[in-house]
């Protein structure tokens, strides 16, 4: 009897030590997959947000390739790498999309990887500033005096409109086929003057805000200029200049005076007054594209009889035309804007060419055109 109750006791415990090594291997095997489960959605977690930190990084600058390597983040480590791809998907074929990225973004914790893929692409930078979009800004006083016409140069989807941050004063025989607007006080002898070419059933004049006017420093940009003139320059007689694919860009640390015959393209940057006299053509092969971009600290005065045929005009000054005067293109100045005699204004919508190198802009937030976990 005794053999037999040593017999049961022994068994019960070896049953009972098999039961609980057996439980402890459960708990074992339930702890570690827990945690090879917590470590993959850690790693996951990573990739992801290697993802959001390229973008980032894209978005504040379009050129960045250099990509991201980091350890001990959350206990494991980062690495994301970008590169350029025309392919709409992560290994995908050319879909000729020529501002996509590639980001990989890995994410490791102890033994878990994980990777995300993903394509964006990135909007074109914006290179005309918004003061240039009108045919006329002033930031002074904005005065249409005698026969002053301001057109939108034969495109019927464009309104050729003017605006001052000060005041507005119409006091001649004038005719603008686009909306006035001013920030202070507006004297207009005929309202029929305004005549949009797209109207909006608004009224035709009306206060609105101040208008940033870009920012321009002539001297900042001398480094970028093909021709550099330390004292000056005038033109005169046939002059030639560049092409649209390679337009020039001529630094002139003085004034600049136009006459004759000018032909090509080209940027003038010009650190102080600009003047334009006598019988002046300065044309153009392509008839709808501005082919001068004449940007200056000073003055600009315009007299005689000029034919000016696409030019976009920003000056930190004041502009004065009189006389016989035709430009195609734009005029913005940080100053006032003074047209008296026969002056036609025939707005065109600015050349990029001509306005990227000074006015880049900002680039718009990359967008996810495709995503692979």
């Amino acid at each position: 009897m005794g053999k037999m109750l040593l017999f049961l006791v022994v068994g019960m415990g070896a049953l009972f030590s098999v039961s609980t090594m057996n439980m402890q291997q459960s708990n074992f095997r339930t702890t570690d997959n827990a945690s090879a489960q917590w470590e993959t959605t850690m790693a996951k977690n990573l990739a992801r947000s290697g993802v959001e930190v390229a973008i980032m990084e894209l978005a504040k600058d379009t050129a960045w390739t250099s990509g991201y390597s980091s350890a001990g983040i959350g206990g494991g480590s980062l690495e994301v790498s970008v590169a350029g791809t025309t392919s709409k998907y992560p290994g995908g074929p050319s879909a000729g999309v020529m501002t996509a990225r590639l980001i990989t973004s890995t994410g490791r914790v102890n033994g878990q990887t994980s990777t995300v893929q993903t394509i964006i692409t990135i909007p074109k930078k914006e290179s005309v500033p918004p003061a240039m979009r009108y045919a006329v800004l002033a930031g002074a006083e904005l005065q249409l005096v005698g026969n002053v016409g301001v057109y939108d140069d034969n495109n019927p989807k464009i309104n050729a409109n003017i605006h001052t941050n000060t005041n507005l004063q119409l006091t001649g025989n004038n005719t603008v086929q686009g909306y006035g607007t001013y920030a202070q006080e507006a004297t207009v002898k005929k309202p029929a003057s305004f005549q949009p070419t797209v109207p909006n059933g608004g009224p035709l004049y009306y206060r609105s805000g101040v208008v940033d006017l870009p920012s321009f420093d002539p001297a900042q940009y001398k480094s970028i200029a093909t021709d550099v003139y330390p004292c000056g320059l005038t033109l005169s007689g046939n002059t030639t200049l560049g092409t649209k694919e390679k337009p020039k860009i001529i630094y002139v640390k003085g004034s600049l005076q136009l006459s004759g015959n000018i032909t090509g393209y080209a940027a003038f940057i010009i650190e102080g007054n600009v003047k334009i006299n006598g019988n002046v053509s300065i044309t153009t092969i392509d008839p709808t594209s501005n082919n001068l971009g004449i940007y200056c600290s000073g003055d600009v005065d315009m007299n005689g009889n000029v034919k000016v045929i696409g030019a976009q005009i920003m000056t930190k000054g004041n502009i004065h035309f009189g006389g016989n005067n035709k430009i195609y293109g734009n005029c913005i100045a940080g100053g006032e804007i003074a047209f008296n005699g026969n002056v036609d204004i025939y707005y065109r919508a600015p050349n990029t060419d001509l306005t990227k190198q000074f006015w880049p802009g900002e680039p718009g937030r990359p967008i996810i055109i495709s995503y692979l976990e």
